[in-house]
């Protein structure tokens, strides 16, 4: 996948998938993520990001529902059905969360996104085997 980025694999590192089209706000993400321990990968969009967890597993699922908000409902969707012991959780700038209502996500955070809820999220969940 050509905006998929991460580390090798291999790892015992909980492995993490953020659907984002900024690629600051990405970026950032992924660092806070891989300082906190994560095997962090990236999309850039929900279609590229459908493709890619047909053939990688994820523990965890970070989406933007701004870049993509007519996919990201049925990406969440189908992630459940897919991963239904992952951690998912939204986020937007520009939305208040409701179309997620009744899809399965863990958590929705407003941008500016609050980093101490997103980790405590992704910590309270056991991500673990």
């Amino acid at each position: 996948m050509a905006e998929e980025e991460g580390m090798a694999a291999g790892t015992d590192k909980k492995r993490v998938l953020v659907v984002e089209d900024d690629k600051t706000f990405r970026t950032v993400l992924q660092m806070v993520l891989d300082e906190n321990g994560y095997e962090v990968h990236c999309s850039v969009d929900c279609p590229t990001a459908s493709r890619y967890v047909l053939r990688h597993p994820f523990d965890a699922f970070i989406i933007d529902y701004g870049m993509d908000g007519k996919y990201a409902p049925s990406f969440v969707r189908f992630l459940r059905e897919r991963f239904p012991a992952s951690v998912i959780i939204a986020m937007s700038g520009h939305h208040d969360g409701t179309d997620f209502a009744g899809t399965g996500t863990d958590l929705f955070l407003s941008k500016p996104i609050e980093f101490d809820r997103l980790m405590k999220t992704l910590e309270k969940r056991d991500l673990s085997d």
